[in-house]
């Protein structure tokens, strides 16, 4: 078993990442891997950026004697903050995993903060305690919304503050992604998109197991940061028109399970 810590950033947070990375390192048991996922260009919020090499030539030098875990790993393409997940399906690691069993996690995690130093062994003692194979998902931080007719709940796990989840149940994603990945507001809210993903269409329990412990704000959390956007593409207004993508695709999922015919369907509206 191995714990791939898969994480995205963004220009403007790049020159602090080094305090979210040294929590990583500094655990009690560390990560196998941890990807930094960057765009060649960013194109999604921040339109025709790029990082700065020197910076990432620098980081290169700090996390030397970690090579073999710390990888800077650059995509072709930026699909906004989900990158932190969708980075991961180009890597050796999902090369391995979307043909056998590998028993791998994913821990996706943000660059925004500082975790405590049990972080990655707590998801470990889970993991052993309910099992590799367990339909589950791992997280610190969750809470749950509610659909447009009320009749179903979706838990959602905090990328903030981990969600863990073992790589053979991501085979699908791909494909889930290329159907609700179409609208740019769903991107807005990659840990909705996740968490449906997982929740609803894997049938996963979302479990929380921080036992209060939490991660620690630094000054990136508070760059950038998608909770601050304002307008059409503040979270508020967005979360319905998501549930109306996942709605149209999947209709037996947001209608209470029924597959039947005349079951009731909600109408589509573009946003």
């Amino acid at each position: 078993m191995r714990i791939i810590c898969s994480l995205t950033t963004i220009p403007s947070r790049l020159p602090r990442l080094e305090k979210t990375i040294d929590s990583l390192l500094d655990q009690t048991v560390l990560p196998d891997k941890i990807y930094i996922h960057i765009p060649i260009v960013y194109n999604f919020r921040f339109a025709g950026t790029k990082v700065n090499q020197d910076i990432i030539n620098l980081f290169l030098e700090r996390y030397a004697n970690y090579k073999d875990i710390v990888v800077f790993h650059t995509v072709a393409k930026d699909q906004g903050p989900g990158t932190k997940l969708l980075g991961f399906f180009n890597t050796p690691e999902w090369g391995d995993a979307a043909t056998k069993d590998t028993d791998d996690f994913v821990l996706v995690i943000d660059d925004d903060v500082k975790y405590p130093n049990t972080f990655i062994q707590t998801y470990i003692n889970n993991i052993l305690l309910n099992g590799v194979g367990a339909k589950k998902v791992y997280t610190f931080q969750n809470y749950d919304i509610k659909n447009l007719d009320e009749r179903d709940k979706i838990y959602v796990g905090m990328c903030v503050a981990g969600f863990c989840i073992n790589v053979k149940f991501l085979r699908d994603f791909p494909g889930f992604f290329e159907k609700v990945g179409k609208y740019d507001f769903v991107l807005y809210h990659d840990e909705l998109y996740m968490s449906y993903y997982a929740g609803k269409l894997q049938g996963l329990e979302i479990e929380n197991i921080s036992n209060g412990s939490s991660y620690t704000v630094i000054e990136n959390t508070y760059v950038d940061a998608l909770n601050q956007i304002r307008g059409a593409y503040k979270r508020e207004t967005i979360t319905p028109h998501i549930l109306e993508v996942f709605d149209r695709y999947y209709p037996h999922v947001l209608a209470g399970g029924s597959t039947k015919s005349g079951s009731a369907k909600r109408s589509f509206k573009m946003f």
